[in-house]
């Protein structure tokens, strides 16, 4: 697979979207920008690529950047390939936030309010908004559960609903946009600082170099496993064996995955509900394994 040049990454680009915003003010300012009438806490914890994982599920949620303070919690998310499975996944990473933040034997009161944010590169809801807000409430709209909530920004949607951060939603549709605006003009700051890091640059070719092998690795797994009958079914688990690596080093996001496997979401879901993500007995992971 060619990949874009580090230099040549965008805030677009789930990798570097997810460096820049690994710093817990810039990411604290971005979400006051989508959330204003949020009063948020200045203590935070940052995980880049957070990987989570419970005795509850048996899919693994990688997210882009993952802030925890003492009252809410929030997974931040560059989309910038349209998926009819969006809402879903920002669902069940919702519930998955839910769940790794409760610890056994506690009980079921909700202490954190949730939000799962998708800033998308193209107008996902189709409503007019800049920001769509969802959250669950019941039929009569009487009463509702302020604990969880999904929020989509549809960057392309020049609309009023949020002037404050319009700068930055057209900044992600055009690089060389919004440099006047203050906030923008700290992001792009940051990024170009990151471009310059020479162990960022290393980082990211660890990254490339951990997706190829994992690609050449489901490949080989799914030729020798797969029979005559079955050859679908051979590269599908030479693929998920893949996935559990990458998962489990942190290096690839749902939307990488989705798209180098070929998978829907409906089929890697399914896929990985069969597999035990903690045994990982491929022959190849398991001589990785013992070689290192």
């Amino acid at each position: 697979m060619k990949y874009k040049r580090f230099e040549d990454l965008t805030i677009s680009d789930n990798y570097m979207f997810s460096v820049v915003f690994s710093d817990p003010k810039l990411t604290a300012e971005l979400i006051c920008k989508i959330l204003p009438e949020e009063k948020l806490s200045p203590e935070e914890i940052i995980v880049k690529e957070k990987y989570v994982k419970n005795a509850y599920r048996s899919k693994a949620v990688v997210f882009d950047v993952y802030r925890k303070d003492n009252t809410h919690l929030f997974d931040l998310e560059m989309q910038v390939k349209d998926d009819q499975f969006l809402l879903d996944r920002a669902f069940y990473n919702m519930c998955a936030m839910v769940v790794d933040s409760h610890e056994p034997g506690v009980s079921y009161e909700l202490k954190f309010k949730s939000y799962v944010v998708f800033i998308c590169a193209f107008d996902k809801t189709k409503t007019g908004r800049l920001v769509e807000h969802y959250e669950m409430h019941n039929r009569d709209r009487t009463d509702t559960i302020d604990k969880g909530h999904i929020i989509v920004v549809n960057c392309p949607v020049e609309s009023e609903d949020n002037h404050e951060l319009r700068p930055f939603a057209a900044y992600v549709m055009n690089p060389n946009a919004s440099k006047d605006d203050s906030f923008v003009k700290k992001v792009n700051d940051a990024l170009e600082l990151k471009r310059r890091d020479l162990r960022e640059q290393e980082l990211y070719m660890e990254w490339q170099y951990e997706l190829d092998r994992a690609k050449a690795e489901g490949r080989a797994e799914g030729r020798a496993e797969g029979r005559a009958e079955g050859k679908a079914e051979g590269r599908a688990e030479g693929r998920l064996n893949a996935l559990i690596s990458l998962y489990k080093k942190g290096y690839l996001d749902l939307n990488v995955v989705l798209e180098e496997t070929g998978f829907t979401e409906e089929e890697l879901e399914k896929a990985l509900k069969e597999v035990d993500l903690s045994g990982e007995n491929s022959p190849a992971i398991a001589e990785e394994n013992r070689a290192e």
